[in-house]
């Protein structure tokens, strides 16, 4: 696993995202814009949306998150730790 740079945190910590080259396969990267795809599909933002649309599992159902199964699929979890505080845990299931 590649190590986060402190230019890359900063960004994250500025613009709310990242982008990390080389991360993800071409195979991984279109199956995870197909799963995204199908989420809005089912699930589309309400008309005249505009800005950010939170869309991370609700943990209290047993309703399956294929975006969530996914994350842990390809493995990016310490990759994604490096991006955040120390003192915070990423929740990925339900406590």
């Amino acid at each position: 696993m590649r190590a986060v740079t402190e230019a890359e945190r900063r960004r994250f910590r500025e613009q709310g995202y990242v982008v990390l080259p080389g991360v993800l396969a071409d195979a991984q990267l279109g199956r995870g814009l197909d799963l995204i795809e199908d989420q809005l599909t089912a699930e589309p933002p309400p008309t005249g949306h505009v800005g950010n649309l939170a869309r991370w599992p609700r943990f209290d159902t047993e309703t399956a998150y294929p975006l969530l199964e996914f994350y842990r699929e390809i493995g990016v979890a310490g990759l994604a730790a490096q991006l955040v505080r120390e003192d915070l845990a990423l929740r990925t299931s339900r406590r």
